[in-house]
């Protein structure tokens, strides 16, 4: 998807399939996930790079900019809701929405903010602990706060009271670029070190060995369903791992070039990067999800493969971040509808709820469960 003039610095997922990215250009941009088309103008507010942005309830967007400011905009209209929120003295590099109508703003500044969405006051004071510039915020469960500092700490809140849990996260020799919650309380982090590690947030000690692979900084990291996780990397790639094993799953994805600056999940497992290429880029990082058990290829990936190759004409499909599509027309009384029935239903279109991806994967759990239970075996 391109429309930034510079580097993308953040992408997230919204409900109805919507997509955001902020750029260095100073704008946030809305893209149709499924369509890749842009939907509207860019939203212009920010006077300099536009660090972050995320989604929140009720159609809200809010972004982060290098001007100091967090901004809230409808994305119905487009339009900015309200004024700024000004209170960090430096840029505001991180922004994240919680519950019960909170957001909370992470900045140069060293502090943490916390913010009233419906009332756009600052909740209590700032939240000072980091030495120096704070990278990234995030919201877990049980009221807590993670904050990634360039002190390279980890630092855990109490979001409700704003005192700090525990003693800091340590682990990572340099900055620590990237925090996220996943399941179960699991916490993530990725450094300029190039390591992701995991962190158990009750007791405050890491998890296992640190995840290696990337070449330079991990600038972004995000779980998935089923406790996957994404890491993006200086090196130019993205990376799957198993969160719970520490295991890469398959190949790093390419296709920027240049660094990737950020990564997000989306729903059903989808996958979106950004970049210094100016790009952001969609990819089926649910192929990895379903169809991987400890790096091997399960039945189910066979058969969503079989599927695919069929429809698109492509051999690795599900294992390239981006996959070269090239869509055959296949003639109606053709080899595969004269000895291979079972696929004409691959040529219909999905429903309005689904994607191709979709339509190919629920085709492929039926013929599994079609081989296990033939209709000779029913009766």
């Amino acid at each position: 998807l391109t429309g930034h003039s510079g580097e993308v610095l953040s992408v997230a997922f919204g409900p109805n399939g919507h997509l955001a990215s902020a750029g260095d250009d100073g704008t946030v941009r809305l893209w149709d996930a499924e369509t890749g088309r842009a939907l509207g103008e860019p939203l212009k507010g920010h006077s300099g790079r536009a660090w972050s942005v995320a989604f929140g309830p009720n159609g809200r967007l809010a972004s982060a900019g290098e001007d100091g400011a967090v901004r809230l905009w409808d994305t119905e209209s487009g339009q900015a809701l309200g004024e700024p929120l000004m209170g960090h003295s430096g840029e505001v590099r991180s922004v994240v929405f919680g519950p019960n109508g909170r957001l909370a703003s992470a900045g140069s500044d060293g502090t943490v903010r916390l913010w009233n969405v419906e009332t756009g006051r600052a909740l209590g004071q700032p939240l000072t602990d980091h030495v120096f510039e704070v990278r990234s915020v995030a919201f877990g469960p049980r009221g807590r706060l993670a904050s990634a500092g360039e002190d390279g700490k980890v630092r855990l809140w109490d979001a409700e009271t704003g005192r700090v849990l525990g003693e800091p996260l340590r682990g990572h020799s340099g900055r620590v670029r990237s925090v996220a919650f996943g399941p179960n309380g699991l916490l993530a982090s990725a450094g300029e070190d190039g390591t992701v590690r995991l962190w158990d947030v009750e007791t405050g000690r890491s998890l296992g060995e640190p995840l290696t692979g990337h070449l330079g900084d991990v600038w972004s990291v995000a779980f998935g369903p089923s406790g996957r996780l994404a890491t993006a990397g200086e090196d130019g790639t993205v990376r799957l791992w198993d969160a719970e094993t520490g295991h890469a799953l398959g190949e790093p994805l390419r296709g920027h070039s240049g660094r990737v600056r950020s990564v997000a999940f989306g729903p059903n497992g989808r996958l979106a990067s950004s970049g210094r290429d100016g790009t952001v880029r969609l990819g089926d990082g649910r192929a990895y999800l379903h169809f991987l058990d400890r790096g091997e290829p399960t039945p189910l990936f066979l058969k969503f493969a079989e599927g695919a190759r069929f429809f698109w004409q492509v051999e690795r499909v599900g294992l390239d971040f981006e996959r070269k599509v090239r869509p055959s027309l296949f003639p109606q009384n053709g080899y595969y509808f004269d000895h291979e029935p079972r696929f004409r239903p691959l040529l219909d279109p999905p429903q309005s709820n689904q994607t191709k991806f979709d339509q190919i994967l629920i085709w492929a759990e039926e013929q599994l469960d079609q081989e296990a239970d033939p209709p000779s075996r029913r009766f």
